[in-house]
């Protein structure tokens, strides 16, 4: 099957395969829960 070029699907998580609230700044194409997880890790600090 041919991967999709445009919408919804074109793009998933690429550690969980999710679809949904996809952060695709800087590349990164990750969703939203795993970005969470990940930020310390990949090197973005959370300022107050």
């Amino acid at each position: 099957m041919a991967s999709r070029k445009i919408g919804k699907t074109s793009l998933n998580c690429t550690l969980c395969k999710s679809y949904n609230r996809k952060v695709r700044k800087y590349g990164i194409n990750l969703c939203g829960r795993c970005f969470r997880e990940e930020a310390p890790r990949i090197g973005f600090k959370k300022f107050n």
